[in-house]
């Protein structure tokens, strides 16, 4: 695992630039088979927060064969992601070009990196949670995850 954070607020890092193009090669350096941009603690939330009120999210967490948000199953989206082929086929039942194909004009970026794919699906620095669940709820489907 590789974990790097800076603040929005700082005006010596550009996002856009952090999640268009240095993240991807990040991504290539270390070989990664998944990697994102996490907000804030969006994700958290969006998967049932402390409390575990999410239960979509715990019936997926019953399911022992599934590593949630892991190696076989994505079910949460975040603003940029990358996906290695396998965890494409594992979670998704089909490969990147198929992410892309079904990608194609709904988000800001989808392409191939490292044999994977890598998705930009929103690249606003100031990103509400509403926005966050709103992107998730229109690409999940599109995607055909739950």
């Amino acid at each position: 695992h590789l974990r790097f954070g800076f603040k929005i607020s700082n005006k010596a890092i550009d996002y856009k630039l952090v999640v268009n193009e240095h993240l991807p090669k990040v991504i290539e350096a270390f070989k990664g088979y998944r990697g994102h941009v996490s907000y804030d603690l969006y994700g958290l939330y969006y998967q049932g927060g402390l409390n575990d009120d999410n239960a979509v999210y715990n019936r997926l967490r019953e399911d022992k064969t599934l590593d949630i948000d892991g190696r076989n199953n994505i079910y949460t989206l975040y603003p940029a992601q990358f996906w290695d082929a396998a965890l494409c086929q594992l979670a998704l039942g089909y490969g990147p070009d198929e992410v892309i194909a079904r990608l194609d004009g709904k988000c800001r970026m989808a392409v191939r990196l490292m044999g994977g794919v890598y998705l930009i699906l929103n690249d606003d620095p100031n990103m509400s949670y509403e926005t966050f669940v709103q992107m998730n709820e229109q690409i999940k489907p599109i995607l055909g995850l739950v």
